[in-house]
């Protein structure tokens, strides 16, 4: 006798149907699909063991298969979002899988409605339909044409200058009339309104409507904000807490008054000021809106914490162009109450040593406009070049709309020294100025940087100094990405020195080129002029330029080809020795930055001369 599940010609009493659908060890889950009952049971009544159909519920009961899924979109974020959506759901169970297939489909759409696709063609289907132990089920989107904006309202709710900066949200992001209507845009504008707004001030905006009427057919949706803004705040008291003894420079630097408008920004760039100025170990600038006062009026706290009164850096290191060397930097950033710091460089190398100090008067802001005292010495024995030199310098320093930085100083310095066939000592007095911009991202492995340097000084006979020289250098170098990776690096160097003959200008102020930052393929400062005995002398003018290549091999590494141009005269229209080095390189990111290993080849040279150059750094 059949089953009361089979196909038969008579209908089974309703009673007995009942009792097949209360029995638990056969239909263990009350949301199994009807198809797989029907073939199930189907199998049963032609079969003469009933039992194994019994054992094959029990399976599915023991041994549930839950499906997974295989997603194809014809755009790759659209494939991404469908599977972040999917993954969300509920694990399903393979045999149920035609119950839920309405909540599937609904979470696709709703993943590609995201992206401004409202009528995307959907096909969801298992990829073996017979084998219910085949989990994968295969979701397949055509995305459509997508819903454009046509009219974007926004009620802001002010005026003024805040109004202007908010609404240029609209015409320079992607919320604008014609655009494809994008759920992620729709809030990226939104956050990027009530942020701006916070950041001026108004710290209790808040949305009050956020609506999206999307037309299906017409391809079409408009959208309408409302924000209420509330009060505009004003900064209230300023509170200096914290390092006493610096609460005057910190007034000096802080730009803020009470009574000026709240702005994120100037908070953020004031906090910023004060820790560069090398004063403070932290610099905390705060305002609590939950204290705000009934006319609106925002209390401020700046916090400050000290340096340690003195910090010492000790450096070993090693490079192509000096060998081994050792590195001492010494920085004391609280002197007294008037905010004087003093910091100084030690370098003991083979071939190269020195001591530079700075002691630092700020004179207004000490980020940006401060005096300075620098004496210096130092002791170098390269080459053909062997000198002892003690400079002593005082600076004003500033930085013009702070962008430019200037430095106007006057220097005093004595030289003794042997270049060459040139042995003497020289006395110096040079005014002179420095003009300089720096830019660059901030990163261990920039992508993107500048570097400008401008400098002239002089002396004048018989006013201290022995002879009339006057010195310039000119330096540009530049840092670019012509793709996500790769960088392009050129420098420029032009410097001169005129008046006085050669034999009286030191050779801390004469020219010399070559090594691992000028032309590669040379040794350290061996390219110049030489005297009658073949020895190196200097020159008074200099011309370098450079430009590099790095191209990306392999995960924080780069490949890099270089081609340096260089020469040192003491008259262009009666010498034009330009050197040419070229070659190949490794750059590995490392944390600290770019190391740099170079192989280059002096290629105009009868016997072409080779040298391994090595350095730290990313070349600006």
């Amino acid at each position: 006798m059949c089953s009361p599940l089979c196909p038969a010609e008579e209908p089974q009493p309703l009673s007995d149907i009942r009792k097949v659908r209360q029995r638990g060890d056969l239909i263990s889950e009350p949301f199994h699909a009807s198809s797989v009952v029907r073939e199930i049971w189907s199998e049963a009544c032609s079969s003469a063991d009933r039992d194994a159909a019994r054992e094959r519920f029990r399976e599915f009961a023991r041994n549930p298969v839950y499906v997974t899924y295989s997603v194809r979109a014809d755009r790759s974020d659209l494939e991404d979002n469908v599977n972040a959506h999917l993954q969300g759901l509920v694990p399903i169970k393979r045999y149920a899988f035609r119950r839920e297939e309405k909540t599937i489909r609904a979470k696709v759409l709703e993943a590609v409605q995201v992206f401004g696709f409202y009528s995307p063609e959907i096909t969801v289907e298992p990829e073996d339909p017979e084998d219910y132990h085949n989990p994968v089920i295969r979701v397949s989107v055509k995305r459509g044409d997508p819903v454009l904006i046509e009219n974007l309202d926004v009620d802001y709710g002010i005026d003024g200058e805040v109004l202007e900066e908010v609404k240029a949200l609209e015409t320079s992001g992607k919320m604008k009339p014609g655009n494809v209507f994008s759920h992620v845009e729709y809030e990226n504008f939104k956050t990027a309104v009530l942020s701006t707004m916070l950041s001026r001030g108004y710290v209790k905006a808040r949305i009050t409507t956020s609506q999206v009427y999307v037309y299906r057919e017409e391809k079409r949706a408009d959208v309408k904000i409302v924000i209420q803004p509330g009060i505009r705040h004003r900064i209230g008291s300023i509170v200096y807490e914290g390092f006493e003894e610096s609460h005057p420079v910190a007034k000096k630097m802080n730009r803020i008054k009470e009574g000026d408008y709240y702005d994120a920004q100037k908070n953020a760039d004031l906090s910023q000021s004060l820790y560069q100025s090398g004063y403070f170990q932290s610099a905390d600038v705060k305002v609590d809106d939950n204290l705000a006062t009934e006319d609106g009026k925002l209390p401020m706290v700046i916090t400050l914490a000290p340096r340690p009164s003195t910090i010492v850096d000790v450096g070993i290191g090693f490079s192509t162009d000096e060998g081994p060397r050792l590195q001492l930097a010494e920085k004391n950033p609280w002197i007294n109450d008037l905010g004087h710091s003093f910091n100084s460089t030690s370098k003991l190398s083979l071939k190269d040593s020195f001591f530079r100090g700075n002691y630092v008067i700020p004179r207004d802001d000490p980020n940006n406009d401060f005096y300075q005292i620098s004496p210096s010495y130092e002791h170098k024995d390269n080459n053909d070049t062997l000198y002892d030199s003690f400079v002593i310098s005082a600076h004003y320093i500033t930085r013009i709309h702070g962008t430019w930085e200037k430095d106007i100083f006057i220097e005093y310095g004595y030289d003794d020294f042997v270049q060459g066939d040139d042995k003497g000592w020289s006395s110096l007095l040079m005014p002179g100025i420095t003009l300089s911009r720096t830019g660059m991202q901030k990163s261990i492995d920039p992508s993107w940087g500048y570097r400008v340097s401008i400098t002239a000084k002089a002396s004048l006979e018989n006013i201290v100094s022995r002879k009339q020289i006057l010195y310039t250098d000119v330096i540009l170098k530049a840092l670019m990405s012509p793709t996500e990776n790769s960088r392009l690096l050129l420098r420029f160097q032009q410097g001169a020195v005129m008046f006085g003959t050669l034999n009286v200008i030191p050779p801390r102020l004469r020219f010399f080129t070559g090594g691992d930052n000028t032309v590669r393929g040379y040794g350290y400062e061996q390219i110049s002029p030489r005297d009658s005995t073949g020895r190196l002398m200097g020159g008074r003018f200099m011309t370098v330029g450079s430009a590099e290549l790095q191209l990306p091999v392999a995960e924080s590494m780069r490949l890099a080809t270089f081609l340096d141009m260089g020469m040192v005269t003491n008259s262009y229209s009666k010498e034009r020795d330009i050197k040419v080095g070229t070659g190949m390189g490794i750059r590995y990111i490392s944390p600290v930055g770019p190391i740099r290993l170079d192989l280059g080849l002096g290629i105009k040279e009868k016997h072409i001369p080779f040298r391994i150059h090595f350095g730290i750094g990313n070349g600006l």
